[in-house]
């Protein structure tokens, strides 16, 4: 599965959100193989971005967004995809 935007889901904060994890889950099922989730800002600081609705990215720059990621990867790895 190629990577694609994220509109819709992507909390406001940058975590992925349960629509979104739930999304890539449902594609696992399916029966894709792999899932590229696409874009993810790693360093604000570097990649300014000023929140909209419209224009999030999903984060990896602390803790809290890092552990919603591997939820997203355990939750599709269950059904033996790669991710």
């Amino acid at each position: 599965m190629a990577p694609m935007g994220t509109v819709g889901l992507v909390e406001i904060d940058g975590r992925y959100s349960q629509r979104g994890i739930d999304y890539f889950v449902a594609r696992a099922k399916g029966g894709v193989g792999l899932i590229i989730i696409g874009v993810i800002a790693v360093e604000l600081e570097i990649e300014k971005k000023s929140p909209s609705p419209w224009s999030l990215l999903p984060r990896a720059d602390s803790p809290i967004y890092i552990a919603r990621l591997n939820e997203l990867t355990e939750a599709v790895h269950e059904y033996g995809k790669k991710g």
